[in-house]
């Protein structure tokens, strides 16, 4: 199924697309990452990014070409924050925290999460959706241009904003 930018989009159409290949992108979800569960949260996202942008969605290639990159870099994805998480974890078991002082650490760092967490839900819309795809599901610059129908440089522009805004907002805790 080849979907170009003459051709417009319907849920029925979209019903189809979901029957058509969602069976050949789970497959390829499980293969890269051999668990059930993350293949069909994979998928589904996949999915659903599609659905959020179905009233503009054109393809200029192969629907199913299209659909497979996808999951790829979904897949991609989840492994580069998997991997930044560890990377932070193994940093703090090497650095360590000082045994007199893990209560007051873990209280400043659960008040900055939370203050971090308000300071972005105050972002407008589309600056705080390329905040949270960059810095909380590790996608790139690219990657969010092309999920949210943008350019990278924009992109750029919206994290460089966010994160002045974020930086002000946090100098009690710098």
């Amino acid at each position: 199924m080849s979907v170009s930018s003459s051709y417009t989009l319907n849920s029925s159409v979209f019903a189809q697309v979901y029957d058509r290949y969602w069976k050949r992108m789970y497959n390829l979800a499980f293969h890269y990452t051999q668990d059930n569960e993350l293949a069909k949260e994979i998928v589904q996202t996949v999915f659903e990014s599609l659905w959020k942008r179905w009233e503009t969605f054109t393809v200029e290639e192969w629907l199913e070409a299209y659909l497979l990159k996808a999951i790829r870099l979904q897949v991609a994805a989840h492994y580069r924050k998997q991997a930044a998480r560890q990377q932070h974890l193994e940093q703090i078991r090497l650095t360590g925290i000082p045994s007199d002082h893990t209560t007051d650490n873990q209280i400043v760092f659960s008040e900055l999460t939370q203050r971090v967490t308000q300071l972005v839900e105050q972002l407008p819309g589309q600056r705080r959706r390329v905040f949270e795809l960059s810095r909380w599901q590790g996608l790139t610059n690219r990657e969010i241009a092309a999920e949210l129908t943008l350019a990278e440089k924009t992109v750029e522009n919206h994290l460089t904003h966010a994160l002045q805004y974020l930086r002000k907002r946090l100098t009690d805790y710098l």
